[in-house]
């Protein structure tokens, strides 16, 4: 028995427990022919195995290669385990199942493109065409009478067909990108995405002649009218126009502005836009059914080409802008001016006319000037719509002026805002006489004392506040940075910056004495965002910088 080859593991025996004392050595006889195959049958395809003691080899069998395993024994550190590995087992196999998104991919582009194929040579052939018609006026005569050019004519005539068909089923737009693409050719924005619309081949609206109309609503009320009630108008007035949208007219619609619903009507005839905005008007009226609430139309004139599109918007604005002389509640359609070269009413020195009046509160002299440039270009004048519009914002920018100009020095403030919403000129001409009126009402000695200490009070409230700035301060009380600056070297002698910075440093400078609290945290408390300002505003004050004061 000893005759065979053995591996002998031998160790000292303890007996029972962890504190008993060695008994003896226990021997191990293991039957390395037994150990072999058992790894045989753990590894079948390697070629050798070896065990090694502290890097001295105790037995091995089979070959040995330059690919090994090799394995620490868990139970007794120093008995390695190394297995020789056939070079087969350390080639990488090639991943067929990474293949298959590929060949899926590349099965999925040539059936589009195969489909792409066959819808445009089913639905848009125009080159094939253009070739056979050519052919067909080369090789056969023509025997109906028509000329060479007739056939040509009547293969373009064709073609055009073709477009329109491929258009058709090639070409959807959502609603919703409808109106986007409408918005941005009204503004002038039409960017690439835009361009399906503006191309020769491609146009959604898809007749020949089109006509734009601008729908204004006006609610009338003593307040600011909230934009949801247009919101809820415009909704009912694009219901009335979808409702008008048939066979021979097709009809488009986008908000605009607040008030504003741009209406793009086509059509393949001229003739079916006879009476078409005058429906659309009644239309709107019975839909809205409100008392307060006034609809005006403008309208452009009849266009073939898409690219003039944002013309034809100018042009119904135009058109709208007729409210300044015919009132609301009407449709205006676009007319060029025919009376250029003559010029608005306007006089030379109305500015200066305007600061007379008003440091003599002579409210009279100011609605004598307002009328006289009122009946001279409204009254006794036949002017076009652009040159009255030209002069109500002339008009508006010399009351501008002259309120600035005069109450520039003064604790009033007087707050004038531009006419934003399309307007009658009596409209506008009774708001200017409302702010003429305001003007001299207000009581500057009581009022701007009242402004003074509550302009005071709020600095004195916020001086430790990151945010407190001349901006802020002109927001919150409609003043302007000068008066604001005036306000603060009566109350405090000194300029905003310079109060402003005095307090915080101040504050600083007793939180420095008082508490243990770090730099950044007293910087934050007393306003100061960034403690690099803090330290050098506190140095430029106090001579030293913070740290150095509190030692």
């Amino acid at each position: 028995t000893l005759a065979k080859p053995f591996l002998i593991y031998g160790d000292a025996y303890t007996g029972f427990g962890q504190q008993s004392s060695v008994k003896g050595s226990v021997l191990v006889l293991f039957d390395t022919s037994v150990l072999f195959s058992l790894w045989r049958s753990a590894f079948p395809g390697a070629l050798g195995f070896s065990v090694t003691w502290s890097d001295a080899p105790v037995l091995a069998t089979g070959e040995t290669g330059n690919h090994t395993y090799t394995h620490e024994s868990a139970i007794l550190q120093g008995l390695n385990y190394t297995v020789t590995a056939p070079d087969t087992d350390f080639r990488i196999p090639f991943p067929l199942h990474a293949l298959m998104p590929i060949i899926f991919a590349a099965l999925l582009g040539i059936v589009f493109v195969l489909l792409t194929f066959f819808v445009t040579r089913r639905y848009y052939k125009p080159i094939d065409d253009i070739q056979q018609m050519i052919q067909k006026t080369d090789s056969v005569p023509p025997s109906d009478g028509k000329n060479e050019f007739d056939t040509i004519l009547q293969g373009i005539s064709g073609l055009i067909v073709q477009r329109n068909g491929y258009r058709e089923k090639m070409v959807t737009i959502t609603p919703y990108a409808q109106q986007g693409m409408l918005n941005a050719m009204i503004s002038g924005r039409a960017g690439s995405h835009a361009k399906v619309l503006i191309d020769d081949h491609f146009t959604d609206l898809g007749r020949t002649y089109y006509m734009v109309g601008i729908i204004n609503l006006f609610i009338s009320s003593d307040s600011d009218v909230p934009q949801t009630q247009y919101d809820d108008a415009r909704i009912l007035l694009r219901q009335a126009v979808a409702e008008l949208s048939e066979d021979e007219v097709t009809v488009v619609t986008t908000p605009q502005g607040k008030s504003n619903l741009y209406t793009i009507a086509s059509a393949d005839a001229r003739e079916s836009f006879e009476g078409f905005f005058y429906t659309l008007y009644q239309k709107a009226n019975e839909a809205l059914d409100r008392d307060d609430c006034v609809i005006t139309i403008g309208v452009s004139g009849i266009e073939s080409d898409i690219e003039r599109l944002p013309i034809a918007c100018s042009n119904a604005e135009r058109s709208l802008g007729q409210i300044l002389t015919g009132g609301r509640g009407t449709v205006y359609f676009y007319e060029p001016d025919a009376c250029e070269g003559r010029s608005y009413y306007f006089p030379n020195n109305a500015q200066q006319e305007m600061d007379k009046a008003l440091q003599k509160r002579d409210l009279a002299a100011l609605s004598a000037l307002l009328d006289d440039i009122y009946r001279k270009n409204i009254l006794q004048s036949d002017l076009p719509v652009e040159q009255i519009r030209q002069m109500a914002d002339e008009l508006y920018w010399t009351i501008r002026k002259s309120l600035r100009h005069v109450y520039a020095t003064s604790p009033v403030h007087i707050q004038m805002k531009g006419i934003q919403e399309t307007a009658t000129i009596d409209e506008i001409f009774s708001y200017y006489h409302k702010v003429f009126e305001t003007a001299l009402k207000t009581d500057n000695v009581s009022e701007g004392e009242d402004l003074e200490k509550t302009v005071c009070d709020y600095i004195d409230a916020h001086v430790f506040s990151p945010d407190l700035s001349m901006n802020i301060l002109s927001d919150q009380f409609g003043i302007s940075a000068k008066m604001i600056g005036s306000i603060c070297k009566k109350h405090y002698g000194q300029t905003f910056l310079s109060y402003v910075h005095d307090r915080q440093i101040s504050r600083a400078a007793e939180l420095l004495k008082t508490t243990s609290l770090p730099l950044d945290a007293i910087a934050e408390q007393c306003g100061f965002t960034n403690p690099l300002t803090f330290r050098r505003n506190f140095k430029a004050k106090m001579g030293v910088n913070p740290s150095e004061y509190r030692n």
